[in-house]
């Protein structure tokens, strides 16, 4: 612990490094620039270290995420973990740290559902089949009718039909 620091500050700081770092991973640029310029200049949020590989590979992370905000970075801990724990090898390559951090899954292909025939492509089930008749909804004045909710539809019977 710094001297000078009580340990309620500590653990503040440490949660918001966490918070950063959680936010990075989610895809915020503001995120990693601000975790690089911490390492950088050695900030209180980093207890006062200066970490240039550290603040270097946060702002290729900050720069790509500004150049495309739809990144994420699930494997983030592994390749860029906080301290004190050590950095792992990096070549240099700014595409090869985006990459691992990105750590693309494949995802298996999508199962076809019963009700798509084999043919791979999504069917609505039965249950959902849609009317083949236009039928009239009558509204009462007097009712109200929110116009801030989903609205759906529904089949009913007319007065008089059983």
């Amino acid at each position: 612990m710094t001297q000078g620091r009580d340990a309620k500050q500590q653990d503040d700081y440490s949660r918001a490094l966490g918070t950063f770092q959680a936010g990075a991973r989610l895809g915020s640029e503001k995120s990693a620039n601000s975790l690089a310029v911490a390492f950088y200049f050695g900030r209180p949020l980093v207890d006062l270290h200066v970490d240039l590989a550290r603040a270097e590979r946060y702002s290729v992370l900050g720069d790509a995420l500004w150049r495309n905000p739809d990144l994420r970075f699930p494997s983030l801990d592994e390749v860029l973990p906080l301290p004190p724990a050590q950095l792992p090898q990096w070549n240099g390559d700014r595409q090869t740290l985006i990459d691992a951090a990105e750590a693309l899954v494949v995802q298996p292909a999508a199962r076809p559902m019963p009700s798509s025939g084999g043919t791979g492509r999504a069917r609505l089930p039965l249950s959902h089949e849609l009317l083949t008749e236009i039928r009239r909804v009558d509204v009462e004045a007097k009712s109200h009718i929110s116009r801030t909710n989903y609205w759906q539809s529904r089949s009913y019977q007319q007065k008089g039909q059983a």
